[in-house]
């Protein structure tokens, strides 16, 4: 009992002494963050798995956005070092990009129809970007899964 009661004095010594006053943290709502500042939506340029981008009256808008604001495509896959890849070895990584975000083969996939493109980068670059579109002047608010 006394050693109990040495360690509270103790502890309330500290605590008065440390000048910092603790409170509880901040609560905060679901609102409060928004899915671009956890990576979907980076605004860094560089796309990722996620992102969406394009509009249907600007062929070359190119910058990632969240999926929550207008846009063509979705990204469903980026591949880093396939610069020596052949046509057929990219719309393969493509589609499997496809199955793993959509869970489906292409093929499998109910309507609407989504077109695999490997953009926005070019086939000449190391690194393949696939997306989604349903056309390239259909746009979309929200994710096309």
């Amino acid at each position: 009992m006394a050693v109990t009661a040495a360690v509270v004095v103790v502890g309330f010594g500290v605590t008065a002494c440390g000048g910092e006053e603790w409170s509880d943290p901040p609560e905060f709502e679901a609102d409060d963050f928004r899915a671009e500042e956890w990576g979907a939506g980076d605004t860094s340029g560089e796309p990722t798995v996620g992102d969406c981008w394009g509009r249907a009256d600007d062929a070359a808008d190119r910058e990632p956005r969240s999926c929550e604001e207008p846009h063509v495509h979705e990204v469903i896959g980026v591949h880093d070092g396939v610069g020596g890849a052949d046509d057929a070895a990219r719309a393969a990584l493509c589609e499997s990009s496809f199955a793993d975000y959509f869970g489906v083969a292409p093929e499998e996939r109910e309507p609407p129809v989504l077109v695999i493109t490997p953009e926005p980068a070019l086939a000449d670059t190391d690194r393949l970007v696939c997306g989604v579109r349903t056309s390239p002047a259909e746009e979309h608010t929200g994710s096309l899964r």
